[in-house]
């Protein structure tokens, strides 16, 4: 007789939206934060913020945190796309940080929010595949 072998453990259709969802949102933080730079260069304003120049912080340059981000937002999407336990933590933490940058903007809180709650909604799964070890090897 031979072995039983486990199937591969199927994607869930939002996880896979989710995925695509923060791969674009990644891409897009990214170049916008490549832009960062040369934006003074045509509205005249100085790297930082006022606040944290008020603060007496030095500001990091213009884009490195958003192109930090968008980093995390992509390898979020390729751990969630490819089914890696690791990858549900990332995504709460990036959608914590996607929530607390949204503020004033009720649209992108809802959305955030949402993608949070999805999150909660499929941790059991991800906590099966962690536990069961079935990570596929796609």
């Amino acid at each position: 007789m031979s072995p039983t072998l486990n199937p591969a453990p199927r994607r869930p259709l939002g996880v896979a939206v989710l995925a695509l969802a923060l791969a674009a949102a990644g891409v897009a933080t990214m170049l916008r934060a490549i832009w960062e730079p040369f934006r003074s260069l045509f509205d005249g304003s100085v790297l930082g913020s006022p606040w944290v120049a008020s603060t007496g912080i030095a500001a990091p340059p213009d884009g490195v945190i958003g192109a930090l981000l968008g980093a995390a937002f992509v390898v979020s999407s390729v751990g969630l796309w490819t089914l890696r336990p690791w990858a549900w933590w990332l995504a709460v933490i990036v959608g914590g940080i996607g929530l607390v940058l949204s503020l004033g903007s009720i649209l992108w809180m809802v959305v955030w929010a949402a993608v949070l709650v999805y999150l909660v909604v499929v941790h059991e799964f991800f906590s099966s595949l962690r536990i069961s070890g079935r990570v596929p090897t796609h």
